[in-house]
């Protein structure tokens, strides 16, 4: 029994009517855009809507969001005597601010499996460096 095993171009553009098919976020998160302002989950957001209430309380004085904290890693070369340097970023999902002047750094995760190893490593490094706590809801 011989079957026909080759596509033509016009039946693979018939399969999804000629759009290239929606590709998926890694961790399966919908991107969303609220009070002109994009963010990567819908858990996010609605963290972001909760900040803005306590503010609206007065129990946060500022709120910050996707906030660049940056590091520096030294590395050797072969011949020991040069080195060079590169610059790291830790992007933190907030930076709030209290009324006396205190502030947190929090980050939003999906669930455990979402903290990744390279996270963890970043979040270890920025922790002891700025001896700041990062907060993960």
């Amino acid at each position: 029994m011989s079957r026909n095993l080759h596509w033509k171009e016009s039946d693979l553009k018939n399969q999804n009517n000629g759009t290239k098919p929606k590709k998926l976020s890694k961790y399966r998160n919908t991107k969303v855009e609220y009070d002109g302002m994009k963010f990567d989950s819908i858990k996010e957001k609605n963290y972001y809507i909760e900040l803005k209430l306590r503010q609206k309380a007065g129990e946060i004085a500022k709120i910050e969001c996707q906030v660049p904290i940056y590091y520096w890693s030294l590395y050797e070369t072969e011949n020991k005597d040069k080195g060079f340097a590169k610059r790291y970023a830790y992007i933190a999902d907030f930076k709030i601010t209290y009324p006396d002047g205190h502030f947190e750094i929090i980050d939003v995760k999906g669930d455990k499996k979402h903290l990744t190893r390279e996270f963890k490593h970043k979040r270890m490094i920025i922790e002891k460096l700025y001896n700041v706590k990062i907060k993960i809801v």
